[in-house]
């Protein structure tokens, strides 16, 4: 399948993010924390995303080392993954990723209400003191999140992350809106669930191979245009 259209109003960020931009400029080897569940830790036989964004960038920013580290546990939301975070923005990296805020609709059951939007919050007050770029990636756009039961959860979380990261202003804090880009995708371009999701997963969450890289490319080319 040729690639998707990838939206300019979605995913452009508004501001150049400093310390990736300074890293790439002047630094032999750039390092990414990549921290989140499945999309982060990789399933079954399709690679994360991870992998795919950090060959995308060392593509695009030759002959710049990046590595991209991945610190993903799938299952897992913010309030697991708070130490995790912690620990990478200690390692000083030039920019952190955070993909967040799946498993709160997916597996609500393990959380209280509120549990995991408080744990976004006090995990970005945490690391933004830090001279880090933080880039939060939200959900996926998947049938298993847009079941009747479960689709007004996920379009008040993905608002929620939106709130939470426009409250604090900021060069160094932005997002990148996985969901509305592959809503996009499905409801604008046609392309299918099918194709989008993982096909040995019956729950329909997970994404495919195809998407994941399709999304990691996207965000490369966001960087890449941020950072020029």
């Amino acid at each position: 399948m040729a690639s998707p259209k990838t939206p300019a109003d979605v995913v452009r960020f508004p501001h150049a993010f400093p310390n990736l931009k300074n890293a790439i400029k002047h630094d032999d080897v750039v390092r990414i924390i990549a921290v989140g569940s499945s999309s982060t830790a990789g399933r079954g036989d399709i690679l994360p995303y991870p992998y795919s964004l950090e060959r995308a960038l060392r593509e695009k920013f030759k002959p710049c080392m990046i590595d991209v580290v991945k610190r993903g546990v799938g299952g897992e939301d913010a309030p697991e993954e708070l130490d995790r975070l912690r620990k990478a923005a200690g390692e000083k990296p030039a920019m952190i990723i955070w993909q967040v805020g799946t498993n709160a609709i997916f597996h609500e059951e393990n959380y209280a209400g509120g549990q995991v939007v408080a744990a976004i919050e006090q995990g970005l007050d945490a690391i933004c003191k830090a001279s880090i770029d933080v880039l939060v990636m939200d959900l996926q756009y998947a049938p298993a999140l847009l079941r009747p039961e479960r689709r007004k959860q996920t379009l008040e979380m993905v608002q929620r992350i939106d709130e939470i990261v426009a409250a604090r202003p900021g060069r160094d804090l932005q997002l990148f809106r996985r969901f509305a880009l592959m809503r996009h995708w499905h409801e604008i371009d046609g392309i299918s669930f099918d194709w989008m999701t993982d096909p040995t997963d019956g729950e329909r969450l997970h994404q495919s191979e195809w998407s994941t890289r399709m999304v990691s490319q996207a965000l490369c080319n966001a960087l890449a245009e941020s950072a020029s």
